[in-house]
């Protein structure tokens, strides 16, 4: 399965993407706006990869590798369903070197023109979870339909609707 736009390809993530991925994930500009501050470590990225495999065998949820039209692995986007939520959320990070360049914008807006062709993912509830100063991701999720749902100011997150 693959989605392709104009400028990207969208593949499943797969164990190869490991080392791309890491050096994504270890840019501060990244970890600033994550859950993993601290860093993750290869380990921890293929466990979290054969998870999202997993997820994506029981329809719970989907990770894509985000490849350019030089072939270059720029960063990933998935959606997962979260109970917590009750919703699907979608989460991304980009290498820092392709930012400013509506790569991410392209890839949501693929997703979800996709989404609507797959039953278990065809949803009206998608939320992300953006740190407030992540100014960036904010916007893309905004130009891509999302809305403010929840403002959590002690955590400095805010959860954007579609």
């Amino acid at each position: 399965m693959e989605i392709i736009t104009e400028r990207l390809t969208l593949r499943p993530i797969k164990y190869k993407d490991v080392a791309n991925l890491h050096k994504i994930l270890s840019q501060q500009s990244t970890r600033r706006f994550n859950d993993y501050e601290q860093g993750i470590t290869n380990t921890e990225l293929r466990a979290w990869i054969q998870w999202d495999i997993e997820q994506y065998i029981q329809q719970k949820g989907i990770r894509l590798a985000i490849i350019n039209d030089d072939k270059q692995f720029i960063g990933t986007i998935g959606i997962q369903f979260t109970s917590r939520f009750d919703a699907f959320m979608v989460s991304f990070e980009l290498d820092e070197n392709y930012r400013g360049y509506r790569y991410m914008q392209e890839a949501l807006s693929a997703l979800q023109i996709y989404s609507k062709e797959i039953e278990w993912l065809r949803c009206k509830n998608w939320k992300a979870k953006i740190h407030i100063e992540n100014i960036a991701a904010i916007n893309t999720v905004i130009k891509c339909g999302f809305r403010t749902y929840f403002h959590r100011s002690n955590k400095c997150y805010l959860v954007y609707k579609f």
